[in-house]
């Protein structure tokens, strides 16, 4: 599972404007993260909403962050969850986003997905509504999906075959494909393949992306393995590795014309973005803003693919990312990673204040836990 908060959150509309904030600029010897010349935009308005909608899975996936041995309260109904949904869409959030543990074990995952849909297209709002899955239960809930109209829709493999199940388990990859063709053929440019880079795949990167466009895939997303308490050590990147993986993706040829591949690379993934701003892909004159409010870089893999770096050197929790667990409590993005701090670090939870998502989430943004990671931010990340 990536550290990205929300799937591919829909990709970016690479429309490039002028950047209106300085936020990179060589230091030292190579090359790092400046202080902003103004604050990020901490607005009352979420750009993600991220709903786990279960503890449940499938698969038992050695680098999954999201292992529970039990929630911190009772799991929510499908009618509380329909209200909590309504109350995460009274505030039009830009993408709200189903994920797990696994969204589609059992029927309660379409039917909220059908419910969000539904919503979004009654009141006609510019929320794209998605979900992310391991694909293994999709083509049982084909029909539900189709009659949703999710606006994307993300399946998680982790490259070819043998690096898929090395990860995920014997099998794993045969069971998901089928849903992946089904989804890349009805979807389009709507599918994403969501990968996450570890020492079993790394290597074979190039392999994967070919594989995947050579079915069709038009989007691969890619996050960077987040080590936990609790997660498989052994598959965890180094810093060197990571510098190689940038080095191959300068000078290979990759994926194919049409083929867009999303790195998303915040402050979750800090060893992966500082490897990139330290890497020849990265210079301040690239980076370009995308009319949504997305920071990126762009680059064409040897004349092929379309590399999109995400860049967000800034703390994201709340304003940017948040999740809602199984039992209602609302997280910032910064806490999301580490499931044994759930607990301590929830900042509400919707039950508790009658599914109104609009007064947990701006009560969390005057939270001390939301001023501490932005304290944190100032002075301990930037001058680092």
């Amino acid at each position: 599972m990536p550290a990205s908060m929300a799937g591919s959150r829909g990709g970016v509309s690479i429309a490039p404007q002028n950047l209106s904030v300085s936020l990179f600029s060589p230091s030292g010897e190579g090359k790092g993260i400046r202080a902003l010349s103004s604050s990020p935009p901490y607005t009352r308005r979420p750009e993600t909403v991220t709903v786990i909608i279960n503890n449940g899975c499938q698969l038992d996936c050695d680098h999954c962050y999201l292992q529970l041995e039990e929630l911190n309260g009772p799991i929510l109904s499908t009618d509380e969850w329909k209200r909590a949904l309504e109350g995460i869409l009274e505030s039009q959030p830009r993408r709200l986003c189903f994920s797990g543990k696994e969204v589609l074990l059992g029927a309660q995952g379409p039917r909220l997905l059908c419910h969000a849909c539904r919503l979004r297209d009654e009141k006609n709002l510019d929320t794209d509504v998605g979900l992310i899955t391991n694909g293994l239960n999709l083509l049982e809930y084909r029909d539900e999906i189709l009659d949703a109209d999710p606006d994307y829709l993300d399946i998680s493999m982790d490259g070819i075959e043998e690096d898929h199940d090395a990860v995920r388990g014997e099998g794993a990859f045969e069971r998901a494909l089928p849903a992946a063709d089904w989804a890349s053929r009805q979807f389009g440019d709507r599918f994403f393949i969501t990968l996450t880079v570890q020492r079993q795949n790394h290597r074979r990167f190039r392999e994967a992306v070919e594989f995947f466009a050579g079915r069709g895939v038009q989007n691969i997303n890619v996050g960077f393995y987040h080590e936990t308490p609790y997660s498989a050590h052994e598959i965890a990147l180094s810093q060197s590795d990571i510098a190689r993986f940038y080095r191959r993706l300068q000078t290979q040829k990759i994926g194919a014309p049409g083929t867009n591949i999303f790195f998303d690379l915040d402050l979750h993934q800090r060893p992966a973005l500082t490897s990139f701003l330290q890497s020849e892909l990265f210079s301040p004159q690239l980076v370009r803003r995308s009319p949504e409010g997305e920071v990126y870089v762009r680059h064409t893999a040897g004349g092929e693919a379309q590399l999109i770096f995400r860049l967000a050197p800034f703390p994201t929790g709340g304003w940017r990312s948040c999740r809602i667990t199984p039992e209602g409590d609302y997280l910032l993005a910064e806490d999301t990673l580490n499931t044994e701090n759930y607990g301590r670090r929830a900042l509400g939870n919707l039950r508790e204040q009658e599914y109104n998502f609009g007064k947990v989430h701006r009560e969390a943004l005057r939270s001390e836990r939301f001023r501490e990671v932005l304290d944190e931010y100032e002075t301990e990340i930037l001058p680092s």
